[in-house]
């Protein structure tokens, strides 16, 4: 009685162990929406020399910066800036069908124009809202 409940047990454990092992062997499935395992490989060649440090998130990192300025001004040199909002100015172009888009929004891209989105678009055409400083 005691020798069977021990090969039972030791049956039991052995199971539990396999398990865990074929367990740990299952790849993750790529699902959308879940997410991805966190494995990367970097490889630098000589020709691509890029130096990778991995640390802890949370701290600052130091910058060094290696080169010339190109703008340089005198030490204590005040510079005067003034905080204000930007205002714009919007306007609609009215695209005909078969019309290059690339010219009509150019002309207004040298006056200072920019497009931000198309308002409407319908079997006539379509309408591009601009902004630009007033």
């Amino acid at each position: 009685m005691m020798r069977s409940r021990s090969i039972l047990l030791l049956a039991a454990a052995l199971l539990a162990g396999a398990s865990i092992v074929w367990a740990r062997q299952t790849p993750t499935p790529n699902v959308p929406g879940m997410p991805t395992p966190a494995r990367v490989t970097i490889i630098n060649t000589e020709t691509e020399p890029i130096p990778v440090v991995l640390r802890a998130a949370g701290g600052a990192q130091p910058v060094t910066v290696v080169g010339t300025a190109g703008v340089t001004m005198a030490p204590g040199t005040v510079v005067e800036t003034r905080a204000a909002r930007q205002a714009w100015e919007y306007r609609l172009v009215d695209l005909p069908s078969g019309q290059d888009a690339a010219a009509a929004l150019d002309e207004s891209g040298q006056d200072g124009w920019e497009a931000v989105g198309v308002v409407s678009a319908g079997g006539g055409g379509s309408r591009v809202l601009l902004k630009g400083p007033p």
